[in-house]
């Protein structure tokens, strides 16, 4: 999750602007990644940085969803074509590859926090960095994905919801990468329909 939590810091404050636009393709890592590891080829740096894709909430750009955490359903297809370089070789699980999914939620969630706020980047990506930086504050040391830190998101979403006035609890509703807070143990994956190997929604907040 630290590679995640550390994407999600560096793009949302280099892409703060009014004219940045939230659901636009971003690279993790472009510059320091010009023909990264000696391949001298590599010159898509500005499209896919050091990730498998570009960060966007546009899942025919970027299709990765939390079945991609897990190698039997790690499936790249629907979007761009992925890197170059082949970070996927390392295996679903891989942390930068993990981290790459979590940085993706939280930048799902950032585009409808600044679509609540009127389509204010500013507004909306100050919100999320403070509702990030206020949820590190609750996390567990060596954080996963687990029903303690889901128990944490919830009384913090709540909160939030609640403070800002500006959104509700249905504001992650229908995000696409699968995640899904509820009272259950488990991590659930949902889809369009139920399968398991394409999930579509939701980060949801239950009460």
């Amino acid at each position: 999750m630290g590679e995640g939590w550390s994407d999600f810091y560096a793009l949302s404050l280099l892409n703060n602007a009014a004219a940045d636009d939230p659901n636009g393709k971003y690279a993790a890592g472009a510059y320091a990644t010009y023909k990264a590891f000696g391949v001298v080829s590599y010159t898509d740096n500005y499209l896919y940085g050091i990730r498998r894709f570009p960060y966007s909430t546009d899942n025919t750009v970027n299709p990765m969803t939390w079945a991609d955490v897990d190698d039997y359903t790690n499936n790249l297809s629907g979007g761009i074509a992925a890197d170059p370089l082949g970070f996927n070789l390392g295996g679903a699980q891989e942390v930068h590859n993990t981290g790459e999914i979590w940085c993706l939620t939280l930048w799902e969630v950032r585009s409808r926090i600044i679509a609540a706020n009127a389509g204010s980047v500013p507004t909306g990506n100050q919100k999320m960095l403070q509702l990030v930086t206020d949820a590190l504050k609750m996390t567990p040391i060596n954080p996963i994905v687990h029903r303690r830190s889901r128990r944490n998101c919830r009384r913090r979403l709540r909160h939030e919801c609640l403070r800002q006035r500006s959104v509700d609890l249905g504001w992650i509703r229908g995000s696409r990468t699968g995640l899904r807070f509820s009272r259950v143990d488990q991590l659930r994956f949902r889809a369009g329909g139920d399968s398991p190997g394409n999930p579509r929604v939701v980060l949801s907040a239950v009460p």
